[in-house]
């Protein structure tokens, strides 16, 4: 499946670019205005998306029509592009068929040779009532009395399906059939295009119980169009833009607390962001640490500092930290460093209560770090022990560190907030990135490559 983003002045014009660069076959993921830049009109992005098999026929298409697609086919409405590129298609079909025929297609009948067949005046129209090979299994018998029920109801309109449906039907036919004989509680096998899907899910990390109950959801809603490998692709991509949920970006409020278990990769994500609101946004930004565990931590923080000509103040406990975020009213951004904890002690927890009352006037955003290398299995215990802190969203360090992305799924299955943004790597110039549903469907369907290996965030 390719999926693509399109931008565009307007949402007929990002259109479009979708039908012109995907073909008519594209499925529409989400449309949304786009953050308004200085001086910037108005823009739109589209998300769309695409099965490999429908964008290799209009590929076909466009190689086989040349010049005539582009003036007679592209601009035409989307079922007119869709029959063009389905007659192109078939004409091609045909052609391979006809270099790799065989002696014959026809299937050999059985010749009724009893004496029944021959009698005078017998009639040449078969009846319908056939009869069951001697020793048939109860399956045979199911699968042609089926069949010939079928053909009874073939002059009603109201059995009437199309060659899609009837496609559909034939693929579905053995595994229906095998669940009658077995009895009401035998489950039909996933088909192919979903097993295909959740097989990949489950190599990049998703969660063996999440992969359970898609396969149930995603049949339950699609019926039989799980058969439709673009069907599939596109449910799984929906399902996806609509399970992650992330931090609108410019509503962190003026200080911003890192959280986190130890070697999470706090103080490399701070870092990052202060360097993207001096860089980027060209914001004062200040620096509170109170992480002193880490041998050697405030000395590189220093150094980082003096680059970004941001101030470093080292406190020693909450209610320092308080009073110092107090007296710096002069500066855009407040960004605070932890210590990485545990939180398995009383002084631990006492700490982490007093950083989330830490509201100074305007509030604070807290952010909750975790590592993309954090096990599925721990994540239930790093929710439940930094629950006191009260985090705001996710921050994902290591990005780069592993190619397990369907961890991003389970922590949004799991912790259940929205990610802010996400690390990889060391470099502290272009390590970050605002987190995106797009970016989420990126790194677990591994669309495309990004940023390759820059060494580990938790270098600090």
């Amino acid at each position: 499946m390719q999926v693509k983003k399109f931008e565009a002045s307007s949402v007929v014009e990002a259109l479009k670019q979708v039908k012109g660069d995907l073909g008519p076959d594209a499925i529409i993921l989400s449309t949304q205005e786009a953050k308004k830049t200085l001086g910037g009109g108005r823009k739109f992005v589209v998300v769309a998306a695409v099965s490999e098999h429908q964008l290799k026929k209009k590929e076909l298409a466009q190689q086989q029509l040349g010049a005539v697609y582009k003036d007679r086919v592209q601009d035409q409405s989307a079922n007119k592009q869709k029959m063009f590129i389905e007659n192109v298609y078939r004409g091609a079909e045909k052609k391979y068929e006809a270099r790799h025929k065989t002696l014959t297609r026809t299937q050999y009948i059985d010749i009724d040779d009893s004496p029944q067949a021959e009698a005078p005046g017998a009639s040449v129209v078969p009846s319908m009532e056939r009869p069951v090979k001697v020793g048939a299994s109860s399956l045979e018998r199911v699968k042609m009395a089926a069949q010939e029920a079928f053909k009874t109801s073939v002059g009603s309109e109201f059995f009437a399906k199309s060659p899609v449906e009837d496609q559909d039907e034939a693929l579905l036919d053995d595994e229906i059939l095998r669940s009658v004989v077995r009895g009401p509680e035998h489950k039909p096998q996933v088909s192919g295009p979903v097993a295909n899907m959740i097989q990949r899910l489950k190599s990049c990390g998703v969660s063996l119980e999440l992969c359970d109950s898609l396969v149930f959801q995603c049949s339950r809603e699609l019926g039989r169009g799980t058969e439709r490998r673009a069907l599939v692709d596109s449910w799984f991509a929906k399902w996806i833009l609509n399970q992650v949920t992330v931090a609108q970006e410019g509503t962190s409020k003026a200080v911003e607390v890192f959280v986190g278990p130890h070697g999470s990769g706090k103080t490399t994500s701070l870092v990052k962001l202060a360097t993207h609101y001096v860089v980027q946004e060209n914001k004062r930004v200040a620096i509170v640490t109170s992480d002193l565990n880490k041998v050697g931590g405030v000395e590189q923080l220093r150094v980082y500092s003096r680059i970004l000509n941001a101030p470093i103040y080292v406190v020693k406990d909450p209610a320092d930290i308080a009073v110092t975020v107090a007296r710096l009213t002069e500066f855009d951004k407040i960004l605070v460093d932890t210590p990485g904890i545990s939180l398995s002690n009383i002084e631990e927890l006492d700490f982490m209560r007093a950083v989330a009352q830490l509201t100074p006037e305007g509030g604070s955003t807290v952010h909750l770090v975790i590592s993309a290398l954090t096990k599925e299995k721990d994540l239930g215990g790093i929710l439940k022990r930094f629950r006191v802190s009260q985090f705001d969203d996710v921050v994902v360090s290591n990005i780069d560190q592993t190619s397990q992305h369907g961890i991003l799924i389970n922590i949004q299955k799991i912790i259940n907030k929205p990610f802010h943004s996400f690390g990889i790597g060391s470099d502290i110039v272009d390590g970050f990135e605002v987190a995106s549903r797009e970016r989420v469907l990126d790194l677990v369907f591994k669309l495309t490559k990004h940023s390759g290996d820059r060494g580990n965030d938790s270098s600090i």
